[in-house]
């Protein structure tokens, strides 16, 4: 439960509401980031996604930041909006 709560903190600063936006930031301006944790390419692929993660669900967005937050550590910090959910 606080994995999820951290990480839905994440998501609502990063693309809130969006899942499936596809190298786009929250506003509609190109980013290089892709859904709904607005992962990085290379970051998708280094927790083992393939394709764009804009393409996948909810669920698989989620998993894939688990392990990337798992393979840090038990940090978050892949992600910059981190400390604005007083995360490390």
């Amino acid at each position: 439960p606080t994995w999820i709560r951290s990480a839905r903190c994440i998501h609502n600063r990063e693309a809130p509401g969006r899942w499936h936006i596809d190298h786009l930031d929250w506003q509609g301006r190109a980013s290089p980031y892709a859904g709904g944790m607005q992962f990085l390419d290379s970051t998708w692929r280094r927790a083992g996604g393939t394709g764009n993660p804009a393409a996948w669900s909810k669920r698989e967005q989620l998993y894939r930041a688990w392990r990337i937050w798992k393979l840090g550590g038990g940090s978050w910090r892949e992600w910059g909006t981190a400390r604005a959910c007083g995360l490390r």
